[in-house]
């Protein structure tokens, strides 16, 4: 769910943030893989906000827990981040002190930080139990239900409304939603763009840039979209440069034969089972 407003810095900043999450985890250690559980971001954006649609209360329960859970999983990026940037999770307590008892600008930043890297570990750890296929699936799952609750519903505008009033207990940061001045971006769409990452985090270093370019390129392009509506699925980008990234898996020749490194695994893998 996206509640930004077209073409203002802060919306070009969150399609950078959402863009960026794309380069983040390294690829998921194998645990126990099955299709169905890549249902995972269905359940975690559509399931979500019709959750908090039909109990507005909810949306403070959520608040609660993203203000505590949210520097633990960034943290965690420690084991998730791809090469270097893992380092960069140990920065997690010092972020969520500036998210906490910062103001301004930099608040906002260090709230940025967190849930990116919180939702590449969330990402990671899903990958360690859905094959790439079942994320594949989950994507352009999570993506249909995300606009079917935007055009036909208003499960995702309610759901938005009760999560942006929400304040958290104790005095804790709002690590909710994403934010840059006047624009907000859920937490499900940069999920969505890291489990993106998850999926072509074996891909070459190239085919990773294009499809973070993708995200960024179609999430400002979406923007036209705020002239005739009020909430735009920001999932819709995450889907598009899926399907380029498949289109371009599937196309263009590698070094080593016909057809590129992650289909030639995607086969052998097949073959082999």
């Amino acid at each position: 769910m996206s509640t930004f407003v077209p073409f203002t810095s802060g919306y070009v900043a969150l399609c950078a943030v959402q863009a960026l999450t794309v380069l983040g985890p390294r690829p998921s250690p194998r645990l126990i893989r099955h299709t169905l559980l890549g249902l995972i971001p269905l359940a975690a954006i559509g399931g979500v906000a019709l959750l908090i649609a039909e109990q507005p209360d909810l949306a403070q329960h959520a608040t609660d827990l993203a203000a505590v859970a949210t520097p633990i999983a960034a943290f965690g990026g420690i084991f998730a981040f791809r090469g270097r940037l893992r380092w960069l999770g140990l920065l997690a307590p010092l972020l969520y002190l500036i998210a906490w008892k910062g103001d301004g600008r930099p608040v906002q930043i260090a709230t940025d930080a967190l849930i990116a890297g919180a939702t590449v570990t969330l990402a990671w750890l899903t990958g360690m139990v859905a094959p790439r296929i079942g994320l594949i699936i989950g994507i352009f799952a999570a993506t249909a239900v995300d606009i079917y609750q935007v055009l036909v519903t208003e499960e995702v505008k309610q759901a938005s409304q009760a999560l942006a009033a929400a304040k958290p207990a104790a005095g804790l940061p709002r690590l909710q939603e994403l934010v840059w001045g006047g624009a907000s971006m859920g937490w499900g769409d940069a999920y969505l763009a890291a489990l993106l990452g998850v999926v072509i985090a074996t891909s070459a270093l190239q085919i990773r840039l294009v499809a973070a370019g993708a995200v960024f390129v179609l999430g400002v392009a979406c923007g036209f979209l705020f002239h005739v509506l009020d909430i735009v699925p920001a999932t819709v980008p995450v889907a598009g440069a899926l399907v380029l990234v498949l289109v371009l898996d599937a196309t263009v020749p590698s070094s080593q034969g016909g057809t590129s490194s992650w289909l030639r695994r995607r086969r052998a893998a097949t073959s082999g089972s």
